[in-house]
């Protein structure tokens, strides 16, 4: 007669999972009127024949549903900015033809800094990217940037209730 089984392998031994930067760059920020506002910071990147703009900030809302990231008259006027193209822009109320723009964007972190009075927080502005933008085609009273999913994508975003946590 035979016995029950047993396995040949040894049994499992759980190993507590330590990431190799247990402190990701982070900037914290609060809800308000279910807006996910901050600053964010705008320039006209550099090319071969043109020296780019000095970084200009800008209120910005976050949106998850918007695929690409958009900028509002008054971003193109402060920077200077020329239309790249035009290109159809799909959204709520059906297809549009939208001025482009190429723009480098970067998006806030705080990093702890620890100095004589201790430690404390420092904002920095981490390279986000050079994108191309569409023009809103309203001026928003409380931002001038939309920051879609083409930038957001390189962010872990954390909501709860009235705060939230982008990480990069």
């Amino acid at each position: 007669a035979s016995g029950p089984l047993r396995s040949a392998s040894p049994p499992l031994t759980r190993i507590p999972f330590r990431s190799p930067d247990p402190v990701l760059p982070t900037f914290r920020g609060a809800i308000i009127d279910r807006q996910i506002l901050l600053t964010v910071h705008v320039s006209r990147p550099s090319t071969n024949s043109a020296r780019g703009s000095k970084p200009a900030p800008f209120r910005a809302l976050l949106d998850t549903g918007a695929t690409i990231s958009s900028i509002s008259g008054k971003v193109v006027a402060a920077l200077g900015l020329a239309p790249d193209s035009w290109r159809p822009i799909a959204g709520v109320h059906g297809t549009v033809d939208m001025a482009t723009f190429t723009v480098d964007l970067s998006v806030p972190i705080s990093e702890p800094v620890s100095g004589p009075g201790g430690e404390r927080t420092r904002t920095t502005f981490s390279r986000g990217a050079i994108l191309e933008v569409a023009l809103l085609n309203i001026q928003p009273a409380a931002f001038d940037v939309l920051l879609g999913m083409d930038i957001l994508e390189g962010f872990h975003l954390t909501v709860h209730a009235d705060r939230f946590i982008l990480s990069s």
